[in-house]
C-alpha cells in the first residue's frame, strides 16, 4: 500500500488518465450490452478511472482500494466528471461491503491481483469476488502476461514522459517473485530530482490463474490478450485478461 501511497501524486501523469477513454470505452460498452450489467464493482479502483468510465456508461459503481491517498484523488476526478461513484477503502479479502450487496460485475484491472503473495490470498479474493456477483454475473480480471515476461525477463517496461516528469519503470527478477520499480525524475532548473518507488509482484500465470478461478467457482472462462477482444497468446500478448461467470442458483 505504501507503494502507491507515495506514488499517487503522480499516477494519473504515469498512466495518461484521460487519454485512456477512448481507448478502453469500447471494451466495457461491449461488456454491458452481452451481459446486461447496471451495477458494477471497480476493485482496486487506483485514482478511478474505471470506476468513472463506467459510470460515464451508465452503471452505478463502486469503487474499492486499500490506499487512502489514491482514493483521495478518485473523489477528485468524479467531481471533475460530474459522475456519481461511492468509494471505499478496502483490501480484497476484507471487502468491507454489506452481506447483501450484491453486482452485475467485478472488474479488477491495472495488474492489481500479482500485488497479492500467495495463492491462499488470491483464491480468497476471487471467492470474495463470487460471492459479491448476482446469479449469471461476471468477474473481469486484467493482469499483464506473465507467462512472457518471466520467459523473455525483460527489465525495462516502459519509459514515459508527461509535463516534464519521466517515468521509467523496470524489474528486477527473483526466482519466484518480480521487484517492479518507478523510477520518477523531474527536470528542475536545469537539474534532475529523482525518487523511486518499488514493490515486489508474485507473477501469476494463465494456467494457474483459470485454475485458481474454477477452484472460487467460476465456468465459461475467457482469456483475451487486449482489450480489442483478441485470443490470448502465451508468447505474443501483453495482457492477459480473463472473463470468468457465475453459475446461477437452481
Amino acid at each position: 500500500m505504501q507503494f502507491y501511497e507515495e506514488l499517487a501524486a503522480e499516477y494519473d501523469a504515469m498512466t495518461q488518465f484521460e487519454a485512456r477513454f477512448e481507448k478502453e470505452r469500447g471494451f466495457f460498452e461491449g461488456l454491458k450490452q452481452e451481459y446486461g450489467l447496471r451495477k458494477v464493482l471497480d476493485a482496486g479502483c487506483g485514482t478511478g478511472f474505471h470506476s468513472v468510465l463506467l459510470a460515464k456508461l451508465g452503471l452505478e459503481v463502486t469503487g474499492i482500494d486499500s490506499s487512502t491517498d489514491m482514493l483521495k484523488k478518485a473523489g477528485e476526478h468524479i467531481r471533475a466528471h460530474n459522475v456519481d461513484v461511492r468509494f471505499q477503502r478496502a483490501t480484497f479479502q476484507d471487502m468491507g461491503l454489506r452481506r447483501d450487496e450484491k453486482f452485475d460485475a467485478v472488474v479488477c484491472m491495472g495488474n492489481s491481483l500479482p500485488h497479492l503473495h500467495t495463492e491462499r490470498e488470491i483464491v480468497l479474493s476471487l471467492k470474495n469476488f463470487y460471492n459479491v456477483l448476482n446469479d449469471k454475473g461476471i468477474v473481469v480480471i486484467q493482469n499483464l502476461n506473465y507467462d512472457r515476461i518471466m520467459r523473455t525477463r525483460e527489465r525495462i517496461v516502459s519509459v514515459k514522459k508527461s509535463d516534464g516528469t519521466l517515468f521509467v519503470r523496470f524489474y528486477d527478477f527473483g526466482e519466484t517473485n518480480i521487484v517492479f520499480h518507478i523510477l520518477v525524475l523531474k527536470e528542475q532548473a536545469k537539474e534532475f530530482t529523482h525518487k523511486l518507488l518499488s514493490t515486489v509482484l508474485r507473477p501469476i500465470y494463465q494456467d494457474e490463474l483459470l485454475a485458481w478461478f474454477g477452484q472460487a467457482g467460476f465456468q465459461n472462462l475467457k482469456s483475451l490478450g487486449n482489450m480489442a477482444g483478441e485470443k490470448f497468446s502465451k508468447e505474443t500478448s501483453r495482457d492477459l485478461i480473463v472473463v470468468g461467470a457465475k453459475a446461477a442458483t437452481t
